[in-house]
C-alpha cells in the first residue's frame, strides 16, 4: 500500500496502530523527493510494551535518480 504524505510518515499514527493490532508487526519503508529515506518497524511485546525501531538515511533525490538511472 502506498500513502502520500508530506516528508516523513506520521509516526504517531503508526505507533497508535500497534495497540489496535497487537498480534501484528508493522513495517513502513519510506522515501521523499529530496533524498531522505528510512524504515520504521514496530510491534507489541509479551509485556504489552511497544517496541519501535526506526532508521533514516540520505538517499538519492529525485533529480539524482533520473540522472543515474536513465
Amino acid at each position: 500500500m502506498c500513502i502520500w504524505s508530506p516528508n516523513e510518515p506520521d509516526f504517531d499514527w503508526l505507533s497508535d496502530l500497534l495497540y489496535k493490532y497487537p498480534d501484528c508487526w508493522i513495517k513502513n519503508e519510506w522515501d521523499e523527493e529530496g533524498g531522505k529515506a528510512g524504515v520504521w518497524v514496530g510491534f507489541v511485546d509479551n509485556n504489552d510494551n511497544k517496541v519501535i525501531k526506526q532508521m533514516d538515511w540520505a538517499d538519492l533525490c529525485l533529480e539524482e535518480k533520473n540522472y543515474f538511472f536513465q
